[in-house]
């Protein structure tokens, strides 16, 4: 008789990470490399990334001090400003070249966890057994990421319902009167 066992790893401690697209498994791939240059590929599904970003979006909605205390009506143009803000600052050099699309194996994620921290977020990304890439990602980062997740979303033709008006394609102007 054999029996099931599941080993249990500690999940990356992820200190690099990118997102792509992988078009031949129509699923959104991230890629994430720890401190000892150790990394791990998971894919993400279409349902799961619409979960995501529109998760995020909330995140970012509710942790936004400037948004919390302004009125109803401009708190979406309030992160739609940070959002840009976030999407525009270039203190970081440029990034490195990022390795292509792992093929083969990988995991499919099943499940993120997003934890609101005093300097930041903390995500934990798990597939059906156990948390596999675990990072910590201040707010610009967050912004940031959320935007290229979407992006992808959108070049994968997925119409993913963006259910905060301030994330939504076309949403990149404010005027103010």
């Amino acid at each position: 008789m054999t029996a099931d066992l599941t080993i249990v790893t500690k999940p990356l401690a992820a200190t690099s990470f990118f997102f792509a697209y992988d078009e031949p498994e129509d699923r959104l791939v991230l890629l994430a490399t720890d401190s000892e240059n150790r990394s791990l590929a998971l894919g993400l599904t279409r349902r799961l990334t619409g979960r995501l970003i529109n998760a995020l979006c909330v995140v970012l909605e509710k942790s936004s001090i400037n948004a919390s205390t302004a009125p109803a009506d401009l708190r979406d143009d309030i992160i739609l400003l940070e959002h840009q803000g976030a999407l525009s600052v270039h203190s970081a050099p440029a990034p490195a070249p990022r390795p292509p699309v792992p093929g083969g194996p990988r995991g499919l994620m099943t499940n993120v966890e997003i934890t609101t921290l005093p300097d930041g977020f903390g995500l934990t990304f798990r597939d059906a057994r156990q948390p596999k890439i675990q990072f910590k990602i201040n707010r610009l980062g967050l912004h940031r990421m959320l935007e290229v997740i979407a992006r992808h979303a959108e070049a994968a033709n997925w119409h993913i319902a963006i259910e905060s008006s301030w994330l939504e394609p076309g949403q990149k102007h404010i005027v103010l009167n």
